[in-house]
């Protein structure tokens, strides 16, 4: 089966979080986006994609590796490269177009059995005498063009769009508590409810309630407290006295000592309530700091990464 999987949305609505980057790298809950599409795929039993991007395909292009940390092989083209894909199919089981820039939890390896025994037109469509599922978000309604076979619906309760950051957020929140059956944090599951990838540090006795993701090279002061659903991403720094609920922290942040977030999205120095809209530039860096190594001041940041690094650690 011929797959083509589309992750050429810009993320205008997701801005800031998608400034110099793009929707379907988006972390959820400590996977971009897309990754969570290539598991479903992999689960399928489908091994080649072919991956179409929008202006930000050299980052999609690194980040993908051609596939391998997935045990696929994957096809980086633009999005202009549409017609000539699905021109290029000769499968006969027929061709399968996902996004890979939205949520979508489906037990694909079913629905594709179905297609095939049942020759039912569930979410299939026959293009040029090959096969066309989609996982969009529209009206049921397909019509006769290609294009417009870009919309099928979904159970609403199945999937995610990710058109605004109330949604993105939400979507954090989702996969935390399992509301996916399909969908996974990143890491393992350390005991019930906290996964950890490698490096991470976060004290059990931290988490008085919720489902906590914590990503590589994360430190936690023992003192924080959590009581509520929390993604806290690779890199972060969480001083004493913190309290998070709700709350998605994004890579490079140092969260400060007595700094207090909740219903929030987080990512250095920027802190979006999600319940209002409102984006706030915080400028005192006891409060959050963007502590990425690599930008204009480069060598500053960095030493402030390792200053807040060494603190925590010596205050823990």
């Amino acid at each position: 089966m011929k797959t083509i999987i589309f992750a050429d949305a810009h993320g205008n609505e997701l801005k800031p979080l998608t400034d110099g980057s793009c929707k379907a790298l988006l972390p959820v809950a400590g996977k971009p986006v897309i990754a969570h599409t290539l598991e479903i795929l992999y689960r399928a039993g489908i091994r080649e994609a072919t991956v179409l991007a929008g202006p930000n395909r050299e980052l999609l292009d690194s980040y993908l590796a051609g596939g391998t940390p997935w045990g696929m092989q994957l096809d980086i083209q633009p999005r202009t490269g549409l017609m000539e894909s699905v021109g290029n199919t000769h499968a006969e089981d027929g061709l399968l177009m996902v996004r890979g820039d939205e949520l979508a939890d489906l037990d694909l390896d079913s629905i594709i059995r179905k297609m095939r025994d049942q020759g039912r037109n569930v979410m299939v469509k026959t293009v040029h005498g090959s096969t066309v599922a989609v996982w969009m978000h529209c009206s049921a309604e397909v019509d006769d063009t290609l294009e417009n076979n870009l919309h099928l619906a979904l159970p609403e309760n199945g999937s995610n769009n990710l058109d605004s950051l109330q949604a993105y957020h939400r979507a954090n929140m989702d996969v935390m508590r399992g509301s996916y059956r399909h969908l996974t944090p990143a890491g393992i599951e350390l005991s019930y409810g906290i996964w950890s990838e490698p490096g991470a540090t976060l004290s059990k006795d931290c988490v008085k309630s919720g489902n906590i993701f914590v990503g590589t090279a994360s430190h936690a002061h023992e003192n924080v407290t959590i009581t509520g659903d929390a993604v806290i991403s690779e890199r972060v720094l969480i001083d004493r006295q913190a309290r998070l609920a709700d709350t998605v922290i994004l890579p490079n942040t140092y969260v400060g000592a007595f700094t207090d977030l909740t219903n929030s999205i987080v990512r250095g120095n920027l802190l979006i309530r999600v319940d209002t809209g409102v984006v706030t530039e915080i400028g005192d860096k006891h409060i959050l700091a963007d502590i990425t190594p690599v930008n204009r001041d480069s060598k500053r940041r960095h030493s402030l990464g390792k200053r807040l690094i060494s603190a925590c650690k010596t205050c823990a």
